[in-house]
């Protein structure tokens, strides 16, 4: 194993684009509301109304507008772009490889 590790290449890119799409950020989102004062059970109910809606329309979460983001909730801001990011999502993991940098 160790010599199919150390052989192994990534491709960057496409490794970037496989962890961007699926809807994978819908929970940094829940925790987003979460942080803004809204209760995780709602939250989690209220990002899968958001997740429906995407879907419905072929978009990812990040590519829904802020407009379209209040049309669900005033708690949505700015911000909520920066929570969705891939970066966020992985630094806001306490797992080893779960941050940006691989260091823990």
């Amino acid at each position: 194993m160790s010599t199919v590790l150390r052989n192994v290449k990534v491709n960057t890119e496409a490794t970037r684009q496989a962890a961007s799409t699926g809807y994978l950020n819908a929970t940094d989102l829940a925790d987003y509301l979460v942080r803004k004062g809204l209760e995780f059970r709602k939250a989690h109910e209220l990002v899968g109304r958001v997740v429906t809606r995407a879907i419905e329309q072929g978009k990812q979460l990040e590519e829904l507008t802020l407009e379209e983001y209040q049309a669900f909730s005033e708690l949505f801001a700015d911000d909520l772009y920066a929570a969705l990011s891939l970066e966020s999502s992985l630094g806001s993991k306490s797992a080893i490889g779960g941050n940006v940098t691989g260091a823990r």
